[in-house]
């Protein structure tokens, strides 16, 4: 399987695109809590965009808040 994901150099989705492995990288803790999010995901073996995507959508909804609040203004 492939995704191609295409933005907008500069945007709002661009930025998040590269800000956020930046910040995970940056607090293991924050990578292992990821980690753990997915992996949870990976062995349910359900479909994207069912339930079980939710968590992992919130976690990265609450990890892009901190990242852009650490990056300032322009983000």
């Amino acid at each position: 399987m492939h995704a191609l994901y295409v933005v907008v150099q500069g945007s709002k989705p661009h930025l998040d695109h590269v800000l956020f492995p930046t910040f995970c990288v940056s607090g293991p803790d924050l990578a292992a809590r990821y980690e753990s999010v997915k992996r949870a995901n990976a062995t349910a073996c359900l479909p994207i965009g069912s339930a079980t995507a939710t968590p992992k959508a919130n976690l990265i909804t609450e990890l892009l808040a901190l990242a852009r609040s650490d990056a300032g203004p322009a983000c």
